[in-house]
């Protein structure tokens, strides 16, 4: 993706005004760190720091909750960014967890989706984001909100706690 037009202008003007701009977004597919690296690519200047993702949040709750035994539900890019980040993130779904995250997952069969559904049923869960869709121009991309949906009618059970925008902690 490409900036806006005058984007980067208005920034480096914020910036020698010594404003603090902040980059807050719901997408859990990528890392900060990848979100970063792509600002930067589009010559688009802006610190690290400042980004707040979903995934970001959803790494401190799990931390300051100390969740050891997770089973993650998401991108391969979330997962390796929260394992980095000391969280161990678990796959086989015969087990019983902690806590169940379901992130963003554009890498799944109606099996996944099965198995995601019956760990919900023993065990608590939470949710980066509950955007219906995710954004492309030619494709209508079901996003985390649209399988929480999909979750809470099949089993029954809302998620722990819900993170991005709008929630308070964003």
């Amino acid at each position: 993706r490409k900036p806006m037009k005058f984007a980067c202008q208005l920034l480096e003007t914020l910036n020698k005004m010594n404003k603090a701009i902040y980059l807050i977004t719901n997408n859990n597919r990528y890392s900060p760190k990848e979100i970063f690296e792509e600002l930067k690519e589009n010559n688009v200047p802006f610190l690290y720091e400042n980004i707040i993702s979903s995934l970001i949040s959803v790494k401190e709750y799990l931390i300051e909750n100390n969740y050891k035994n997770v089973y993650c539900w998401g991108s391969k890019s979330a997962k390796t960014y929260l394992e980095s980040n000391g969280i161990k993130c678990n796959s086989k779904s015969n087990m019983s967890y902690d806590i169940v995250v379901v992130l963003y997952n554009n890498n799944f069969d109606y099996t996944d989706l099965s198995e995601l559904c019956t760990l919900i049923k023993n065990n608590n869960y939470i949710v980066g984001n509950i955007d219906p869709c995710y954004p492309d121009k030619n494709l209508t991309l079901p996003d985390t909100g649209s399988i929480v949906k999909l979750i809470e009618y099949s089993c029954n059970k809302s998620p722990l706690k819900i993170f991005g925008k709008p929630h308070p902690e964003m």
